[in-house]
């Protein structure tokens, strides 16, 4: 394993409607070295966390397929947002899709910082989040 070190004092929220997928990305997301990891259930509820205290958040982990809110609506609305510290929130998508067609399909919106295919592995979360995190 890498140093984490500098994910020490770093919070994520996950956005993800499967109780099983959320428990192991809170997992993973502890083992690479996030201090708080908080999980919403869909994008209408992560949009409220993050209006509650912008700023909070480190990173925003998300699924695709959610219902009420998928995870490139949810994608534009943060881009969207008139808050910078919510707009320019670092997005990592994990998703059972094909991370291919996942990305060409993102490709209109202002950003998506990185995918990963599920089921997540703790290398490849580390290896997603070091960018967008040690900028």
């Amino acid at each position: 394993m890498r140093d984490v070190s500098a994910f020490g004092a770093k919070e994520a929220l996950v956005v993800e409607d499967s109780e099983f997928s959320a428990k192991m990305l809170e997992r993973i997301l502890s083992v690479v070295g996030f201090r708080q990891v908080t999980v919403a259930r869909n994008g209408a509820e992560a949009l409220a966390l993050l209006a509650e205290v912008p700023g909070r958040f480190d990173v925003l982990v998300t699924d695709l397929v959610m219902p009420e809110m998928n995870g490139y609506e949810l994608a534009s609305s943060v881009r969207g947002n008139e808050d910078a510290q919510i707009s320019n929130l670092p997005i990592l998508v994990i998703t059972a899709s094909d991370t291919d067609t996942a990305q060409g399909q993102a490709a209109p919106l202002p950003r998506i910082d990185g995918f990963v295919r599920k089921p997540a592995t703790v290398g490849a979360v580390y290896e997603a989040l070091v960018p967008m995190l040690q900028a």
